[in-house]
Order: structure tokens, then sequence, then C-alpha cells
């Protein structure tokens, strides 16, 4: 997220989402599962940006103040007083946050005090957060807003345990088999799961987390910050793990863990040993995936992302719209499969693929032909277990006959 600048040709419309804080906090509290309120303070636009009037926010503990002409006018502290405490006799939850709006920034309402005296009356902490899309944005890290809140207000120092990690990862599913998965597989390799940190952690589990010897962050921006902002809290030291599906990403995973814990030769040959056998299964499991003809469609070939397709057994060729480069070569190598640079847009040759997968929703472009329905993002197989979950759903899709017969039809 770029700093606000002053408005400055046909794209100064769109500045305002730049500068909005609220949009990072948003993300970064929404996802906490039914353990806290939220609410932003400004007129209804605000709310209805982020589905949070209180019509439409039940299931979240969220609202909005709904800030009228009126109370635009001659301030709106009375009415987020008498919000805050509504959603608490509503949904008890047991921390609110405040998000700021430019409004409410801008008539002066003292958000910061307002919940500071909730606080006082309710006996749980309520937290306002400045996001407002106002000057000085710059000063800010916006990424740090919610999860320093989370950290300073939430989380609290524990004695360390020694061979115990959190997980966090905000790509990846809140799933209580994924959960479960990664305890099993920690425990055999004498590693205990603390927390994890993914689509819907509770409040429970952010608490714990600074007692665990390790972070375990699988890769992406605002995961990486979460690590950093808890090493530098509690003194946690943290690592990147591969964010990918495959077997070859889940095996580099628990790897990364053990190497870091300083676990011995007898442990990682564990991992080598789930690699081989999860490999063998796979291919036994779903023979009927063998050779099968799948389309990748990437500007930039993600190689991670294309080796499930070929742990699998799938026909794959990787179409890019840019040229490849001599490392995509040694990759094209590594994994077996095609490459090809292909304009997505080209309205021919695509009736030869069974399955098309695209980066992005809407490539390749209309022009193609591209079937309206397609497989869901790969962050959702996560693991071994997903690998499994991958390979049903590639079964369904390609057993449907709905991609030959569409293609054919529209060719």
């Amino acid at each position: 997220m770029r700093p606000c600048a002053g408005p400055s040709g046909p794209e100064a419309a769109f500045r305002y989402q730049e500068c909005c804080f609220m949009r990072v906090a948003w993300r970064q509290l929404h996802c906490i599962s039914g353990d806290i309120g939220v609410i932003v303070h400004g007129p209804r636009g605000c709310g209805h940006d982020f589905s949070l009037p209180t019509t439409r926010g039940e299931r979240l503990s969220a609202a909005c103040t709904d800030m009228t002409e009126t109370q635009v006018v001659m301030g709106g502290e009375t009415c987020l007083a008498e919000k805050i405490d509504a959603l608490f006799k509503k949904s008890r939850p047991e921390a609110i946050f405040v998000l700021g709006t430019c409004v409410s920034e801008l008539i002066g309402d003292d958000v910061r005090k307002i919940a500071a005296l909730a606080e006082a009356r309710l006996g749980v902490p309520v937290v306002a957060l400045p996001t407002s899309g106002l000057a000085g944005m710059e000063a800010r890290d916006p990424r740090a807003l919610g999860l320093t809140a989370l950290a300073e207000r939430v989380m609290k120092p524990g004695r360390r345990c020694g061979r115990t990690v959190n997980f966090i990862g905000q790509s990846w599913p809140s799933d209580a088999r994924l959960e479960a998965e990664l305890g099993r597989r920690l425990a055999a390799l004498d590693v205990r799961l603390q927390s994890v940190l993914t689509g819907s952690p509770t409040l429970a589990q952010l608490r714990k987390a600074p007692a665990a010897a390790l972070n375990v962050v699988a890769l992406s921006e605002h995961s990486r910050g979460f690590g950093e902002l808890l090493e530098a809290r509690f003194g946690q030291p943290y690592i990147l793990v591969p964010s990918d599906p495959g077997i070859g990403s889940t095996s580099r995973f628990f790897r990364a863990i053990l190497e870091r814990l300083g676990a011995g030769r007898s442990r990682l040959a564990v991992v080598e040993g789930w690699d081989r056998k999860e490999s063998a299964k796979l291919r036994a499991e779903h023979p009927g995936l063998a050779g099968r003809t799948v389309g990748l469609v990437w500007r930039r070939p993600n190689w991670d992302r294309v080796a499930p397709f070929a742990e699998l057994g799938l026909d794959v060729t990787v179409l890019t719209a840019e040229a490849p480069s001599p490392q995509d070569e040694a990759e094209r190598r590594r994994l077996g499969v095609r490459l090809e640079r292909r304009d997505p847009a080209a309205s021919e040759g695509w009736s030869r693929f069974e399955l098309l997968y695209a980066e992005e929703p809407a490539w390749p472009g209309p022009a193609s032909h591209r079937p309206n329905r397609h497989m869901r993002p790969l962050s959702c197989f996560p693991l071994y277990e997903g690998m499994r979950a991958l390979a049903l759903e590639l079964e369904t899709e390609l057993g449907s006959g709905f991609f030959r017969s569409y293609g054919s039809y529209l060719a």
C-alpha cells in the first residue's frame, strides 16, 4: 500500500482506497472467530463498504455508528458510546475494536477517550484504531495497526515452552482438519502445536501464542509482518515456510521446522518416509488422473504451484504470456511438464485441454471460450491431506465432461 499522495491524473479517483486503512485493519480483525466486536465510527457509507451495519453484521459482532447529518455537525461521541454499549450487551465480546473514519477524524471526535471510558465501564479491552484516510498516513505502517493492537492488548508474555510452535498463515483456510493434521504430524515429530493463527483464530489461541518456542509463518506479506511483530515484542523467533500445496512443498515445510528446532536425523527420516508414502498412495488411489490434459495459465509461471498437478500424474502444459527464462526451462525439465508462450486472449487452441486452471479469473480472456466454471484456488489445498482433496476435485471436474463438451461446442 502506497502512502497517500495528492490528486494527480486519472488514477486520483482511486486514491481513497489506497489511503483508507480500515481495509487493512478490517482484514486483520474480522477473521477472529466470534470473540471480538468491531465498530466503524462513521457515516453509513463507510459501514456499507465493509458490510458492517448492525442489520448485516450480527454474525460478526460488527456494526457501524451510521452517523447522521446532525451528528456530523454536532459530534458523534454520544452515538459511539451508545453503539459500544449496545454491541457489548448483545454479543458480549471479549474485546472491541473501534475503527475511525475520515468523517469522525475531521469533526474531531475523541474516539480514544470514548474507547477508554467504555473499557473502564465494561471491563473488556476497547481499542481505538486510527484508520481514517486523512493526512499523515505516510507516517504510519497500515500493516501494523490491527496486528500491533492484538499483540499489545490481547497477547501477553508467558513462560516459553520448548519444542512448541505456532502456525501463522493468512491465506490458509481455518479448518478443523487442517489443525488436526498439523497437530498429528508434528506430534509424530515430537513437536507440540501451540496455536493455529490462520483463517479464524480465537482470542484464546492468540493469548497463548507467546508461550511457543517458534512461530512457523506460511510465506505471505501480512503473515510475515505478524512474525516480525511477535519477534520484536516477545522475542519469539520465526521461520518462513512454503505456503504452496503439494507433497514436496509439505515435506519442505516439516523439514524446515525440524531443522530450526535442532531435531536429529531420525526425525528428518520420518518426513522423508512421509514424502515417499504420500507420493505412491496418491498415484495408486487416483489412477484416472494419469495422462489427463491440463493447461495452467500464468503471466509468469509459479512452479511451486505447478508441482501438485505434476505430482498427480497429469499431462501438464504451462501457458505463459511472457517469454520463458532459462530458469523456467530448468523447472519444466525438473517437473516433466510442457511450457508454451501463449496469448491468454487467443480464441483458438484451447479445446485440446480437458481442464484449464488460470492464475486470474479473467484469464484466459472471453475470446478464448474458457468455460465459466473452474477449480477453487490452490490455497484451499494445504498439506498432504489437501492433496487428496485436490485429486478428488480434479477427478470430479475431469469426469463431468463439461470442459470437453463446452470447448468443442464453442470451437
